[in-house]
Parts: structure tokens; C-alpha cells; sequence
């Protein structure tokens, strides 16, 4: 809290109308502005709650309000965000805005701030907005506080960063600045190019970051806390930048100054920085291979925090880890393993085990962070433990249960990661993870006096898992539905799993028994209510869990019992080096790993390019990559799928790119599509298979935009979508009628969907991609997003024949995040969807004859199989036999029959004919030997 604050809390008591004020008010006043300036967050409380009721009974709402403030910001300092929204929130009920807007703007850039460190990301970006917005109406505020708008400014910045918008973090680090020069603030410049030097960190400009650390330094006093900061910064870069001689330099310098600074004012003992040195220091010494002067660092760092029972910390167990790698280095195993072992008992609440076959639970978790390093970093040294001694087998299978324990942890962090930095945090560390967890899982599978079987069902699970991860990115903050729950709902819940990991920190570090006992009994408490609102969530919006958290992972057994007979389970997963191919059928489970072939990429290029470039002659350039690629992808696993006529295929990564339709086996004529029927799944958590459920189609609507030219743009115009709806759709839009107005109205009727259109993709921003009702129009656009949100949870089938439907930005273990899975993620189980602009003519025709044998009681994968045969047989398909005209056409998801089998003609004959005449003649005989009998003599 600074000066600054302190008297504009001292004027607004000046100013606040003092007639009947008591002794004992103004006592209660002095002793709060006393707590304030003296930084008591306890007094601060202690007089501010009593404070604040005295000064709303007397009407002095803008004293109350920054009474409030005041409380906020000890709220923010301790930590405690949740209790200072609510601080902030009430402190601005009091206020007028446009009386007192500089008190508003503190308020509401207070509420940003807090949710930006509970990662509630569109909460925190309405309240930074909230808070520019008065910025702009009232420029008065800079001048009257410029230090504390040049802080919002850094914070803006840093929030920006977090979402990985590097573009509007800068600029507001560079308005931070400016404003730091305008007001000749020594030290704020000095801040603000440290501010500045983070962000080109962040960006991985060391160069420039350097520069600005440098310059920060300079501004700094010669002998400040901030220098040590931003030299122990510099150490940080050039670290970085594998500079390590630099880096250790730099850590140095800042450890000197440091204690030449304890030395001269004792008083200004900074034990986070202290701790940040040395691990800085061990850091360097152990790159360097100066691995007892890397030890002594970590001896120093643990000697500062004490017992590991009592002070548990990520700082300290980043000492434990850095330690346990220093003994790993010198092959002492055992060691090693003990400190990783003090490591994760440092990074957590109460787990104190101390045998390296035990891992903290995943409800004991203090940093989940530093669990993921340290087991992590376990798991890789158990694997490490030469063969020959005793137990080696073991160990591996505790190393797979470490790096299993390390993706729990793992995902906890992504939940509260923006989708941008989750996406990175996948692919820049838990991907490794997951690819070195599969081939150790691989490698145990194939050795001899193992249970073969289980070993295999356990690696395929973390490939599964790693999708499923993967997936989870669209399921943050920002995506969840907002037609069924609201912002205040799903705050509520952030809030309350944010309290209960803020109280375990707090249970972790007070050494005061009683109070731990306290806190323990808050967090018990605030678990219970978490479990009331959860259930209270589910009775009012059915499917919320569901669709907000992901159900448990499908075991392999329970993939196993969702295929019939006649199909199987094929699946990918690509490591960097080598990639996986396994196979799940009712009876049977295997799995192989091959290497990745040198031009791999290059064949699966050639393919793409093939298949969707339009041929100007009849000849197919992608003739040898098909081959190439069934040789590489079914091949090896053909022995295990040959006898099952339907395959479920989960593709990963750059697979997703092309249709395994097309593939076939060198020396044949026949593509897979002659011979298999295939349906692709995100992941096995969306396997669904028939279940004697009547599902059958009654009403499905269709909408054709473009069935007529329109527009000058002739390319537009799609003349065979008329048709093509015609004969699918009960209920039917054609051009004008046909809008998203329309669409959004009429949806609650259907049980089916057919969409001729176009559609957009947007790389950049995938949820942004749309498919378009009018060319000219931009409010007749429907977003991917907007799908997402729609409840689609009744529509059993959707056709979407519009324009590169199913093309999307591509992240391995994701699949395509495009309008086509916007309509997964709405509820609708199955999808035919185009994945490139091909011929109208030959795509109505595929649609047509698709839902015709759809109607006739087949399957939507065999009736898309049907229809290609169907085409190959007919005069178009003889025409037009490059797989750019029939193999954009895919099908995704549920395979149920969506309707009754039809009987063949001489069965209806047999049925609607034979069987009534007889009963008729039976019928006629009867009564004709009951007329004889009563017939007189």
C-alpha cells in the first residue's frame, strides 16, 4: 500500500460530514488509518468491518467505499481474490460513478486483477474492460494517480500475455512506460522496463529482453531489492538462452549485492528472493557440471526453509528436485530417489511417506506444478536403474505410475490455463510426457514374465488419455454453453474449488496447531457446499456435469463391450520419432509401434494435394501415396481388422487430414471404402453403437441458401442443393427463406439436419469459422461457436454438404477443430460432412443415394459405403472416378440404423399379399361350413 493511497483515505475523511461523529468513531478511524499505513492486514480487518457499517449508517458512502478498498487490497495481498471481489463489489454499490470515478476505477481494476489470478478469464477481461472504459471518460484519472494506472497498465499487459495476445500485452507495457517517463518516476521506469524485459522473455526475443533488463538495472539504486530482482531476472535469460557461464554470473552478482544490502539494513531480508538465488545458482553449477557446488547451493536453499515437515513449498521442493538430479548425475540411485521422495512430500499438504513406492494422492497436492516436474523427473530415473539389480522390473512399472500420477497433475493446471496457453502447455510439455509414459508402457508389454495383456490395455488407455486431454481445450471457461448455464453459476463453482486450494495452502504452512485445525474445518466445509452446488447444478441443468467436467475415461474393456462382432476399434497415436498403431475388437486387444518413415509428411502432402486439387484429366497423382501409406498405416495392423466388415477410426494429428477411404493395398484396384464401412471418432469417450433404441428420423429440415444465383459472384451459386434437400427433407428453405433467423427458430422441431451451404474457415481463430445463410449479409452468419452453445442434444443426424466443413487447425491428439465438431460438442451424435469443395452435382448425388439406403435400415457408415458403390456402378462414377469427386465425403460419430430395416419385395409380397388372401380364404371357409351345417334337411 502506498503514500499515495494513505491520504486520499485521510482526505475523504476530511471531506465526509463529521456532525454527530463520536469519540469512539473517531478513535475507530485513527486506529484503522494507523493499520493501513503500518500494512496490519489483521487490524486492517479488525477496524474496517465495524469502520465501514458506522459509515454507511451516517451516509458517508464514499469513505465506506474506500474503507472497502482498503480491505480489498489486504484481501489481494494475503491472497485471498474470492474475499476481495466481494470487498470491491460492495464498495462500488456505494458509489456514484460519475461523482467519484478515480474510487470506482480502483475498484473495478482491483475485481480484474483478482479474477485474473483465480484464471476466471472472462471475468477478468469484462472488469479490465470495465475499468478502461473509465479511463476513457475520464483522462482526469491518470493525472490524479498515474502510479496506480501505470500498475493496471502492467497487469493489463501481463493478463494479455497469459492469453497469448502478445500484441495488446505489449502495447499496454509500452502505455505503462510512457507513463512511467511522463511523470519522471525514476523507480516506475525502472519497473516498467522490467515489465517490458519479462514480455520479450515470454515471446523468446532474449536479445531485446536482455537490453531491458539491462536498462532496468540502471535505473534501479545501487543497492535496492529491485536490482538483485531484475539481475536475478538477467540470470533467468540468459539461462534461457543456454548462455549458462552468463547466467551464473549474473545469479552472483545478484547474491553479492543481496547480502551486502542484509549486511548495511537487516531489515530488509527478503527470504523469496534468497531462495530464488540459490535455486538459480544450483541451476548453473549443475549445467556446468560443477555438481558439488550445484549440492552445496541446495543445501543452503533447504537449510532455509527447515524441516521439509513443517515448511512445505514449491520453492522447496524445487530445492529437493535440483538436489535429487545432482545425485542422479553421479549414479547414485538411491539418493536421487530420496530427495525426489522429500520433493513431492514438499509439494504436499500432509503426505509424508518417505519410500519411493509411494506417490501423494491426488487430493494431498499443495503445487501441482512441482508434482509434475518431480514425478516426472522420478519416472525417468527409476527407467534409468540398471537391469541387474534386483527389482529392475518393478521399478519400471512405479515409473509408469509416476508418469500416470504426473498427468492427474498435469491436468489440473490446464484447467485453469486460457485455451491458447493450455494448448501450448500441451505440446510443449505434456506431450513428452505422454509419449515418453507410452513407450515405457510399449516397452514392458513386450517383455517376457509380464501380464502381457494388461500391460497393452494400460499404454493404449494413455494414448487414449492423451487425446482425451487434448480435447478438453474447448471445454474452458469461455466455451462452456451459454444457452444452459450462466457466468454467476460457473463462478461460483471456480470460486469455491479456488477456496478449498487456497485453503490447503494455508493448512500446509501454519504452524499454529489450532489453527490448522481451523482451516482444516473451512476446507471441510467448503468441499461440502462444493458437493451441495455440484448436485443442486445437476437437478436444475441436467447433463451439467457432463458437459462442464469430463466423464471418467472409457476403459478398454469398456470399449471392448460397445463393439459387436462385426467391429473394431482402430486407433493412432504419433510420439516424435515413432508412432503407434493398435486395435480393439471384442475379443482382442494388440498394439504395435513403428518408426516414422523419413518423408512420411511429404507422402501425406502429395495425398492432400491430390485429392483435393480439381483434376483437369482423369489420372490421380496420389496413386503411390495411397499405397505407401496402406502399407504403413493398415498394413501392419490388416490381420486384426480383416475379418470385421466395420471399423472405428481415431486418427491423431496430421492423419486427420486425409480420408482413410482412399487408401488401398499395392496391386489392387479397390479402395478401403469397397470393402470396409468407417466412421471416425474424436475419441473413444464419443464410441457409441446400436442399442436396440427406436431412433428413426420423423422430421428432418433442410436448408439450400444458394440453390439459385443470387449474387454477381456465379461461383456461389449451388444449383444441385434443391434436389439434393428435396429428397431428404420433410420440411425444406430454399434462398431467402433460407436464414439463420429461420434456423435458430425452427431447430427445436427437428430430429435430423441437412445444410447445403457455404462455409469459412478461420485458421487464426477456429471458433470464428462459420457457415454462411447470405453472402452479403453478416448477421445471417452462424459461428462455430454459436453452434457449440446450441442444444442439439435431440437432432440424431446432421448432413452438412457445405464447403470445407471439416477443415480445421490441426493439434496432434485434438483432430479438427472446425464447424463440424462444433456440432459434436453441441449434442448431435452423428455427421456426414464434406472435407473439401468438390463437384455439387457428384456430392447431391452421394447425399441422395446415401440417405436412401439410410432409409432403408443400413447403417450410416455401410449406407455411405453402399452409396460410393452405387456411384462406382453407375455412368457419373465410370465419368468421374478420381477420388477428388467422391471421397469428400466422411462420416463422424454414432452408428446406429436411424431407421427400420425394410423388407425385401417378395417378403412385403409374401407379408402385404399372400398372408391377408389366406387369412381371408380361411376366413370364408369357416363360415361357409358353419352355413352347411345349419342348413335344414
Amino acid at each position: 500500500m502506498n503514500t499515495g493511497k494513505i491520504l486520499v483515505w485521510a482526505l475523504m475523511l476530511i471531506l465526509a460530514p463529521v456532525s454527530g461523529t463520536t469519540a469512539a468513531e473517531k478513535d475507530l478511524q485513527k486506529k484503522f488509518r494507523d493499520a493501513v499505513e503500518a500494512e496490519d492486514y489483521d487490524l486492517i480487518f479488525r477496524f474496517g468491518r465495524p469502520l465501514t457499517r458506522e459509515l454507511i449508517a451516517g451516509n458517508q458512502m464514499e469513505a465506506a467505499s474506500l474503507a472497502y478498498r482498503e480491505m480489498a487490497s489486504a484481501c489481494f495481498f494475503r491472497g485471498e481474490f474470492s474475499q476481495a471481489v466481494a470487498y470491491c463489489a460492495s464498495g462500488l454499490a456505494l458509489l456514484n460513478n460519475s461523482k467519484s470515478p478515480a474510487l470506482a476505477f480502483k475498484h473495478t481494476s482491483t475485481i480484474s486483477q483478482c479474477y485474473a489470478s483465480l484464471s476466471l478469464i472472462d471475468s477478468a477481461g469484462y472488469w479490465f474492460m470495465k475499468s478502461e472504459e473509465l479511463l476513457d471518460h475520464y483522462p482526469f484519472i491518470q493525472k490524479q494517480d498515474a502510479s496506480f494506472v501505470k500498475a493496471f497498465y502492467n497487469n493489463l499487459g501481463a493478463f494479455h500475455l497469459q492469453q497469448q495476445d502478445t500484441r495488446q500485452a505489449l502495447l499496454y507495457y509500452e502505455k505503462a512506460l510512457d507513463l512511467a517517463i511522463q511523470k519522471k518516476d525514476k523507480r516506475a521506469t525502472g519497473v516498467a522496463y522490467n515489465s517490458l524485459a519479462n514480455y520479450y522473455f515470454h515471446v523468446a526475443d532474449y536479445d531485446q529482453a536482455k537490453a531491458y533488463y539491462q536498462t532496468a538495472i540502471t535505473l534501479f539504486d545501487p543497492e535496492s531489492i529491485d536490482k538483485c530482482w531484475a539481475l536475478l531476472s538477467l540470470s533467468h535469460n540468459e539461462f534461457q538462452r543456454k548462455q549458462y557461464k552468463k547466467s551464473l554470473s549474473y545469479a552472483k552478482e545478484s547474491r553479492e549485492l543481496y547480502q551486502v544490502i542484509i549486511r548495511n539494513h537487516p531489515a530488509a531480508e527478503h527470504l523469496l528472493l534468497e531462495k530464488h538465488q540459490l535455486i538459480r545458482l544450483s541451476e548453473c553449477y549443475y549445467r556446468l557440471e560443477r555438481l558439488d557446488d550445484a549440492k552445496t547451493s541446495c543445501h543452503q536453499c533447504i537449510k532455509l526453509f527447515g524441516d521439509v515437515e513443517y515448511n512445505r513449498s514449491e520453492e522447496l521442493a524445487y530445492c529437493h528436485l535440483g538436489l535429487g538430479r545432482i545425485y542422479e548425475s553421479k549414479k547414485n540411485w538411491d539418493a536421487a530417489l530420496k530427495s525426489y521422495q522429500q520433493a513431492l512430500i514438499a509439494s504436499s499438504i500432509s503426505f509424508c511417506n518417505y519410500s519411493f513406492r509411494h506417490n501423494p494422492p491426488t487430493d494431498d497436492v499443495l503445487s501441482s506444478r512441482a508434482l509434475l516436474d518431480i514425478l516426472t523427473q522420478k519416472a525417468g530415473c527409476l527407467q534409468k536403474i540398471p537391469e541387474n539389480l534386483a527389482g529392475c522390473e518393478n521399478y519400471e512399472a512405479l515409473a509408469f505410475d509416476a508418469y500416470k500420477r504426473a498427468v492427474d497433475e498435469a491436468e489440473k493446471l490446464r484447467k485453469n490455463m486460457s485455451m491458447e496457453a493450455s494448448k501450448l502447455f500441451f505440446t510443449e510439455r505434456l506431450r513428452s510426457v505422454f509419449d515418453d509414459a507410452i513407450a515405457l508402457g510399449y516397452r514392458i508389454s513386450h517383455k517376457e514374465q509380464t501380464n502381457k495383456k494388461r500391460w497393452i490395455e494400460n499404454t493404449i488407455m494413455l494414448a487414449e488419455r492423451s487425446r482425451r486431454v487434448a480435447l478438453t481445450d474447448v471445454l474452458h471457461e469461455r466455451y462452456i454453453k451459454p444457452l444452459a448455464f450462466s457466468s454467476q453459476v460457473l463462478e461460483k463453482e471456480m470460486l469455491l474449488r479456488k477456496n478449498i486450494a487456497k485453503s490447503r495452502i494455508d493448512y500446509a504452512n501454519e504452524p499454529d496447531n489450532a489453527r490448522r485445525d481451523s482451516i482444516r474445518l473451512s476446507m471441510i466445509n467448503e468441499q461440502v457446499m462444493l458437493r451441495k452446488l455440484l448436485r443442486q447444478l445437476e437437478i436444475d441443468n441436467p447433463g451439467y456435469l457432463a458437459q462442464r467436467h469430463h466423464d471418467p475415461l472409457m476403459s478398454v474393456s469398456k470399449i471392448r463391450s460397445k463393439l459387436d462382432d462385426n467391429t473394431a476399434y482402430l486407433g493412432y497415436y504419433f510420439a516424435k520419432d515413432h508412432y503407434y498403431i493398435y486395435v480393439i475388437t471384442h475379443k482382442s486387444t494388440w498394439i504395435s509401434r513403428l518408426e516414422i518413415p523419413v518423408i512420411f509428411d511429404r507422402r501425406l502432402d502429395q495425398l492432400q494435394q491430390a485429392l483435393t486439387t480439381d483434376p483437369l484429366l482423369n489420372s490421380f497423382a496420389g496413386a503411390d501415396a495411397v499405397e505407401k501409406l496402406y502399407a504403413q498405416l493398415i498394413a501392419p495392423a490388416y490381420e486384426h481388422l480383416r475379418n470385421y466388415q466395420r471399423w472405428f477410426i481415431v486418427r491423431d494429428g496430421r492423419l486427420n487430414l486425409i480420408p482413410f477411404e482412399v487408401l488401398r493395398e499395392k496391386g489392387k484396384k479397390n479402395p478401403l471404402t469397397t470393402s470396409h464401412g468407417i466412421s471416425y471418432l474424436p475419441g473413444a469417450d464419443f464410441l457409441t453403437l446400436p442399442s436396440g433404441n427406436n431412433r428413426t428420423i420423423t422430421n428432418m429440415i433442410g436448408f439450400a441458401p444458394y440453390h439459385k444465383p443470387q449474387y454477381a459472384d456465379s461461383a456461389s451459386w449451388l444449383p444441385r442443393t434443391e434436389n439434393e434437400i428435396r429428397s431428404t427433407s420433410n420440411l425444406f428453405f430454399l434462398g431467402p427463406e433460407a436464414t439463420k433467423e429461420q434456423f435458430l427458430k425452427i431447430i427445436g422441431q427437428a430430429d435430423a439436419l441437412h445444410l447445403a451451404t457455404h462455409a469459412q474457415y478461420n485458421d487464426s481463430i477456429p471458433e470464428n469459422s462459420y457457415l454462411s445463410f447470405s453472402l452479403t449479409e453478416a448477421n445471417n452468419r452462424l459461428f462455430s461457436h454459436e453452434i457449440a452453445g446450441l442444444p442439439l442434444g435431440h437432432i440424431k443426424l446432421a448432413i452438412l454438404s457445405f464447403c470445407d466443413a471439416e477443415r480445421g487447425k490441426i493439434h496432434n491428439g485434438e483432430g479438427m477443430l472446425s464447424l463440424a465438431r462444433a456440432f459434436r460438442l453441441a449434442g448431435c451424435p452423428g455427421m456426414l460432412a464434406t472435407t473439401w469443395k468438390a463437384d455439387d452435382k457428384i456430392t447431391s448425388y452421394l447425399v441422395e443415394t446415401f440417405y436412401a439406403h439410410l432409409k432403408a435400415g443400413e447403417s450410416p457408415d455401410i449406407a455411405l459405403k453402399r452409396a460410393r458403390s452405387d456411384y462406382f456402378a453407375s455412368e457419373l462414377g465410370n465419368a468421374h472416378n478420381h477420388p477428388y469427386y467422391w471421397a469428400n465425403l466422411i462420416y463422424i460419430g454414432d452408428t446406429s440404423p436411424l431407421f427400420s430395416p425394410a423388407l425385401p419385395f417378395v417378403k412385403e409380397l409374401i407379408y402385404y399379399g399372400v398372408v391377408p388372401l389366406f387369412l381371408l380364404l380361411l376366413t370364408f371357409y369357416h363360415y361357409r361350413r358353419k352355413a352347411q351345417k345349419t342348413k335344414p334337411v
